[in-house]
């Protein structure tokens, strides 16, 4: 298996497909310690020393565990006394059956204008949001649909993803546990032609009541002279 290809395509996955963030951080784990193990087929781990990596407790490990073994993005066989369990990771560049791989409620066909939107963003050099960004949204927002994380890739690309990276901590300082909370955050800092934390950070210690986009006040139509009026003014004139 190529690591980097690997790696690619299961951020790609995750793109289209919803996973806990401890089954997350385990296949990372596990992809790691495969890696330093020399991308052997199979390599035995303590779960002493995967909970430690992971930070996750006994019962953390074995739920985030069945997880990937449920949807085959690993094998495991139980270790025997004095022997650690032994895992396997499964490719998702090339597995056995691409349709393992596909979210029991999507389609291939439903899939692919998000694989491809992603690609094709890569393709033209436009900025998405990194593995950091996405998975502090999920830490702070709960789940991450594909649809809210399409947005946070248009906003890293529009805004930076320092800009968006400060959004999220305002909105969890303000309460705020929506995206909708979050985007009218990064569509005011936006009109409000903000570049860079610094500018932020400025903008957010402005007075009270200067950092929203306020409606410019109308202008009062002027009142139609009345007869009087007329008549006055053209007295004055003669």
């Amino acid at each position: 298996m190529n690591m980097w290809k690997e790696m690619n395509a299961f951020r790609d996955w995750l793109l289209l497909n919803e996973m806990s963030s401890s089954a997350i951080v385990l296949w990372y784990s596990l992809f790691t310690i495969w890696n330093k193990a020399g991308c052997q087929s199979k390599f035995s781990i303590p779960n002493s020393i995967l909970m430690k990596l992971t930070g996750l407790s006994k019962q953390g490990l074995i739920n985030a565990r069945a997880t990937l073994v449920q949807k085959q993005f690993i094998r495991y066989e139980k270790g025997k006394r004095g022997c650690a369990p032994i895992y396997s990771l499964n490719s998702l560049v090339n597995p056995v059956d691409p349709s393992e791989y596909q979210s029991s409620t999507q389609s291939p066909a439903e899939s692919l204008p998000l694989i491809d939107d992603l690609r094709e963003r890569r393709r033209r050099g436009r900025r998405i949001a990194s593995e950091k960004l996405l998975v502090t949204y999920e830490q702070n927002f709960g789940s991450l649909p594909p649809i809210v994380m399409k947005s946070l890739h248009d906003w890293c690309d529009v805004l930076g993803e320092d800009i968006v990276m400060e959004a999220i901590e305002f909105t969890v300082k303000k309460g705020g546990r929506t995206f909708s909370y979050l985007e009218k955050i990064l569509e005011q800092w936006k009109d409000a032609g903000l570049k860079s934390r610094e500018d932020v950070r400025h903008y957010i210690k402005r007075p009270k009541g200067k950092n929203t986009v306020l409606f410019q006040a109308r202008e009062m139509p002027k009142k139609s002279e009345t007869l009087f009026d007329e008549l006055r003014r053209e007295g004055e004139l003669g």
